[in-house]
């Protein structure tokens, strides 16, 4: 039947994906996906990307989904910020680059979407008391893996779990 594109997020209702992807057509999501920042090679054009049938990594995902918190800017993850020597000069120094990946309103409204998420859908393990977290809950079939991506005020993560030879998590 219809549903609100917000209960279908929140309750994870995968063929509103699909047909969302059907209609407006998968190059505009792959297009978005590399401009938030995911950079693998296997980001699948066509319907099977609306469900995240990607190999992307956690870190790539935490990229993406900071893109939410930070107003549609993308902020490259900086693995070393400052070098000092032994007397404390600063050897080296880098500081976070931003660029607009998305529009400020489009950021704001997936991210209040990903509140009711945690509030009241798939990702209500997510909940912390007085902290507003978004996020979104995805799993792979056959329980081979399970995520949460998601954020608080200042903390952008992402959670996941499986095992690297593709083995089930539990059910066989």
């Amino acid at each position: 039947g219809e549903v609100t594109v917000l209960k279908a997020l929140t309750s994870s209702y995968n063929t509103v994906a699909v047909r969302t992807a059907a209609y407006i057509g998968t190059q505009p999501i792959v297009d978005m996906a590399r401009s938030m920042g995911i950079t693998s090679t296997h980001l699948p054009n066509d319907l099977s990307v609306a469900l995240g049938a990607a190999s992307v990594t956690p870190l790539e995902m935490t990229v993406v989904f900071n893109c939410f918190a930070n107003g549609g800017k993308r902020t490259p993850p900086l693995m070393i910020r400052e070098i000092r020597s032994s007397n404390g000069d600063v050897l080296e120094s880098h500081e976070p680059q931003s660029l607009q990946a998305i529009k400020p309103e489009t950021a704001y409204t997936l991210r209040s979407m990903m509140f009711d998420v945690v509030r009241a859908g798939t990702g209500t393990r997510a909940k912390l008391p007085k902290v507003e977290v978004f996020g979104k809950t995805g799993t792979s079939n056959d329980f081979i893996d399970a995520w949460f991506i998601g954020g608080a005020p200042g903390l952008t993560t992402a959670i996941y779990t499986g095992n690297d030879n593709h083995k089930t998590l539990g059910r066989s």
